[in-house]
């Protein structure tokens, strides 16, 4: 590809409104980048194709999510999804990994690309993907400490990420496999409980890492949402905070019935009576909240999303 063709290729990809125009973009892109390998051309000449063939899949992604966002009706996640895909002309796996290679942040984006062509190798959509499937660079260290109260909200990985709305379309994911590794348990008095939000489709697994972190499943909130959410079988109104013990720890404090109340604006964001109902549970005690997006006074705040 010379390098006039590429930068038109570059220049009607930032332009482009209309999906069949990308794929036709990309779909050049990818002949072409058959046809050099084929032809034994040099990796730059095959890199070139491939840069455009990936970064017509990235707008793709970006178009696929506003069209599906903007669809206006309140179907199930499934049936929407399948709708809007075949007037599209998209498939679902295509919709899940454009839209996943969409949303890996412009900078890390760019790096991959420059990085894996300085280094003289392969550029390939499956890398940028696995940016995709990959926690948050920014890696912080659990604090040093004991706590007798920890509450978590995981970034949970979902099988079906082709949507919208999808978790990793919001947030970086973690796998229940990664989530398990995370040493909790050393954080945690020999007397400790924890607090941790689990999503319905996922509640089998979040037992499992309920126990990978050292705690023994108690009981449950029901958390009551004020508007549903699309789900494959049911509209999902509620969500559940799990409780697990390590050793004893019965409230010190007040007792609370076993259904929240709270309204659901903004993608995961859990009610703030949660904190109030877990201090007044357990007055004067050590806390730590994990995955936190903000900090709370007389809490240990720990995230990617928190200053530190």
């Amino acid at each position: 590809m010379e390098l006039t063709h590429f930068n038109k290729a570059k220049n009607e990809l930032a332009l482009a409104r209309d999906i069949d125009e990308v794929k036709d973009i990309r779909d050049k892109a990818e002949a072409l980048r058959l046809y050099a390998k084929q032809a034994g051309e040099s990796l730059e000449m095959q890199n070139q194709c491939a840069e455009i063939k990936i970064r017509a899949e990235r707008r793709a992604g970006e178009l696929i999510a506003e069209k599906i966002e903007h669809g206006g009706d309140r179907k199930t996640e499934s049936s929407l999804h399948r709708e809007r895909l075949k007037d599209l002309g998209v498939s679902e796996t295509q919709s899940h990994r454009w839209q996943a290679i969409a949303s890996v942040p412009e900078d890390d984006f760019e790096e991959h690309i420059a990085k894996t062509k300085a280094d003289k190798k392969e550029l390939t959509s499956a890398s940028v993907y696995r940016l995709a499937k990959k926690p948050e660079k920014r890696k912080i260290p659990l604090p040093v400490g004991k706590y007798e109260v920890i509450y978590a909200d995981p970034p949970w990985e979902y099988r079906n990420t082709g949507f919208a709305m999808s978790a990793v379309k919001q947030y970086p994911t973690m796998s229940i496999a990664s989530l398990c590794e995370m040493k909790i348990k050393e954080l945690s008095n020999e007397n400790s409980i924890l607090f941790l939000w689990a999503t319905n489709p996922l509640l089998k697994e979040a037992i499992q890492l309920m126990e990978a972190w050292g705690f023994e499943y108690k009981t449950n909130f029901v958390w009551t949402k004020s508007n549903h959410t699309a789900g494959f079988y049911i509209y999902g109104q509620h969500e559940l905070l799990l409780i697990g013990v390590r050793g004893s720890m019965l409230p010190s404090g007040e007792k609370f019935k076993s259904i929240i109340q709270g309204e659901n604006r903004k993608h995961s964001k859990k009610p703030e009576i949660v904190y109030e109902i877990i201090e007044k549970m357990y007055p004067n005690t050590k806390r730590i909240e994990l995955f936190a997006r903000n900090k709370r006074e007389n809490w240990e705040s720990w995230g990617n999303e928190v200053e530190q």
